[in-house]
């Protein structure tokens, strides 16, 4: 007579059991794989005949009911922490939206870093950039932002960062120019074209010119010569310099046309680099050594003209930077 095929179980069809068939159909391989796996019988083969009580099905059943049960329990329990971590989540944006709104924390982000502004600018640095369209406000609403930092006997931890940035700002302005002296070994941090013109009053009264690129229209160009490349080259022009150094060494010049002479070398040598036009100048790897003394140099050049401070007896006329 059938009997059931699960372990252990010795249920017949005699006593009143019923026997299930264990699926067998190309549709039902993932069913028979469940089954055999129920059964528990290692390296077990059914056959057509092969059949399970069904007592051991309610056996299975009651088994996934409580694995059923007990997930539903840790789902209940894990909801309620999920709710919980949310409303304390709510309850910490209204106390953070309690006193200041989205636009205030934004406003507050913007007015930090329109103080550091005023601080890194100065007075004339920041006006100059509301004069020129940028969206900042005046220095009186700054200071009415500020006005509650104190200022009580005592270490004031509240103006420390400020006080610092300030500091190093109006350091790294001040001795940007000494720092080029000191390197280059200069007398001076000042370049001046009297000392030029100096040198056009020499190259006149002598018949054998020191700068012969050098004219009086260079030192002194009319409007319209301004405009002329020609001028330009031949103020900037390694002879220029050279007649420099000869003057400082004849004792025609004081030893601080020498600064001169290696700013209009500097220059020289930039836009020779520039603008080279031959093989000779231009970059190459062919030789690393030399693409590295351009490179240098044409960096060392742009950080010359990031420091300089023109003096003009006109404020509004400044350095055209942008060419570099």
């Amino acid at each position: 007579m059938p009997f059931c095929c699960a372990y252990q179980c010795n249920n017949r069809s005699e006593k009143v059991f019923s026997l299930f068939t264990i699926p067998s159909g190309k549709r039902d391989i993932q069913r028979k794989k469940q089954w055999l796996h129920n059964i528990g019988r290692k390296d077990f083969a059914p056959t057509r005949r092969t059949s399970l009580c069904e007592q051991a099905l309610l056996d299975r059943i009651a088994q996934l009911e409580r694995l059923q049960e007990n997930t539903r329990r840790k789902l209940v329990t894990a909801r309620k922490r999920y709710l919980k971590s949310e409303n304390e989540k709510s309850c910490l944006k209204k106390r953070i939206r309690g006193p200041f709104n989205e636009d205030q924390m934004r406003s507050m982000e913007r007015l930090s870093t329109q103080v550091r502004l005023r601080l890194t600018c100065g007075s004339r640095g920041y006006n100059f950039l509301r004069e020129y369209g940028y969206p900042i406000p005046v220095e009186r609403t700054l200071q009415r932002h500020i006005q509650h930092v104190k200022f009580r006997p005592g270490l004031l931890t509240d103006i420390v960062d400020p006080l610092k940035m300030k500091i190093f700002n109006a350091h790294s302005q001040n001795y940007s120019a000494h720092e080029v002296v000191q390197k280059h070994k200069l007398p001076t941090a000042r370049v001046d074209l009297a000392h030029v013109k100096k040198l056009v009053e020499e190259d006149d009264k002598s018949e054998l010119k020191i700068a012969p690129h050098l004219n009086s229209s260079c030192v002194d160009p009319k409007h319209y010569d301004k405009m002329k490349v020609k001028f330009a080259f031949s103020l900037f022009h390694n002879d220029t310099a050279a007649g420099l150094r000869l003057l400082v060494d004849s004792g025609k010049l004081e030893k601080e046309a020498l600064t001169t002479a290696w700013f209009i070398s500097k220059v020289f040598r930039w836009f020779r680099l520039m603008t080279s036009r031959t093989t000779k100048l231009a970059f190459s790897h062919a030789v690393e050594a030399s693409y590295d003394d351009d490179v240098k140099c044409l960096k060392d050049t742009l950080d010359l003209f990031s420091k300089l401070e023109p003096q003009r007896k006109h404020p509004g006329n400044q350095c055209k930077l942008g060419s570099l």
